[in-house]
Parts: C-alpha cells; structure tokens; sequence
C-alpha cells in the first residue's frame, strides 16, 4: 500500500468534519478533541485551507466551516457525472413504481457517499441524505458497492472498517465478520439486504451499477423500504421489481 502523507490525510479528515458542522461550523477545540492532535497543529493545516479558499472563519469566535472553493470542487464535472445521467431516471421511476425512497450511493475510500436521495414522503436515514456517509459495507447500497469490489480490495476494505462496524449503531451486533458473511449472501442472491439491521421491521436492498471496463463497482442503487412490511419475502420481491426497472432503462445491473 502506497505511504499516506500525514498533512495530506489531515486535511482531509478535516474538511470531513467541517462537511459535518454545517454552517454553524466547529470550533478549534472541538476540532482537537474529535481528532486527537494538538490545537497548534490543526490550526496551521486550517489555515493553509483557508488560504485557499477551502475553509472559511465560522460565525462563532474561533470556529471554522467549509470555505466556497469546497463548493466550487463539487461543481466540477468528474467521472461520476455520465453515470448519473444513466442512473437517475431510474432512482424516479422506482420511487414512482413502489412508493419507497431510492439512495445513490457511490465508493468514496473506505465510505460509501449519498449522492442523491429521492422519496415521496420524510424517511430515516443512515447518511442523513446527500453528501452523508457510513463506512463501506454498512447499509444496503453501501453493501452492494463492497460485494463488487475485487477479493482483495474487499478484504482490505473490511480490515480497515472492523472497528467501526463494531461501535456503528444497530440493532445487531456488526463486525468484519458480518460484513464479510453480509457480502456472501449479496453475492450469491445479487443484491444486498439490511432487513432490520439497524431500525425495526424497516430495511433495504441494493443492487450495483457496475462500471464500465473490467472493474465493476463505484456506484450503486439502492432502494430502502421504511414501515411494517411482510419481511424478506417483500424484499425479494422489491430486488426483482428493481431489477426489471434496469432492464426497461437499459441499465446493465
């Protein structure tokens, strides 16, 4: 595995928090204490950001939140942008067919990202909608994305996240041996399920959109289903529904 630079992740790490604080921001301190590093330190790696326009002054006295240049980022065409257009009409047309809400989910590092969130009505949520983010191998489309990733990226993946699996809020016990038993059963059924894993008698499926070339994986759909429903009998039927939806649009899944 290639050396990862320290300021590098830092920065990083601190521009995931920022997106976290909103506009209200976070202050130094808070900062240092969700971190674990030295205020001094963060706040040369603050303000290299905020010389270039990354992270801005909050409105509190000594608080920071993300500067526009992280907007601007986002608003810049990137590879995911030809697969949105192919997959988006199908989050609509699933909402419009089942009623239930749809989640975008892509790969981002050991994270799987909400890129897009469409539902009729209020839900509950994971990722707390766009630009949330749970660790990759948790929630059904996050699931999905890993069980596409090759053995040994996968494998790594899991490593990585076993200790967050471990103290992610659910209503089982989740660990790297989970997920890895999670990722079979996605395997061998072609489509993930999280049926009253971390709210009661509420759930989803996921299903890959795989990428163009040989790597499948980097994006995927998936369908959460919210209130009382019938158990993974409904959920079958919601995966082959889900799947004839791609088909009539053309999406190889």
């Amino acid at each position: 595995m290639a050396q990862i630079s320290a300021n590098a992740a830092r920065a990083a790490d601190i521009l995931l928090l920022l997106s976290e604080a909103g506009t209200v921001g976070i202050s130094l301190k808070s900062i240092s204490e969700r971190m674990g590093e030295p205020r001094s330190t963060l706040h040369r790696s603050l303000a290299a950001l905020a010389a270039r326009g990354f992270v801005e002054p909050g409105p509190h006295y000594g608080s920071y939140r993300l500067g526009p240049a992280a907007y601007g980022l986002a608003l810049r065409k990137t590879t995911l942008d030809e697969k949105l257009e192919v997959v988006r009409p199908a989050l609509y047309a699933i909402v419009a067919d089942t009623g239930y809400a749809t989640f975008l989910m892509a790969e981002a590092g050991l994270d799987a990202l909400c890129l897009e969130l469409v539902s009729n009505a209020p839900i509950r949520s994971l990722t707390g909608g766009p630009g949330g983010r749970v660790p990759l191998g948790i929630a059904a489309g996050s699931l999905a994305i890993l069980a596409e990733l090759p053995a040994e990226s996968r494998r790594a993946v899991i490593r990585a996240n076993s200790g967050r699996y471990a103290v992610y809020p659910a209503l089982r016990p989740m660990s790297g041996e989970v997920v890895a038993r999670m990722v079979e059963d996605t395997q061998l059924n072609g489509y993930s399920c999280d049926f009253g894993c971390f709210f009661p008698n509420e759930g989803g499926i996921g299903v890959a959109v795989p990428a163009a070339g040989p790597r499948r994986s980097g994006l995927s759909v998936a369908v959460s289903v919210y209130g009382e429903i019938s158990g993974i009998d409904a959920l079958e039927r919601l995966a082959r529904r889900v799947g004839a939806i791609f088909a009539e649009l053309g999406i190889r899944a």
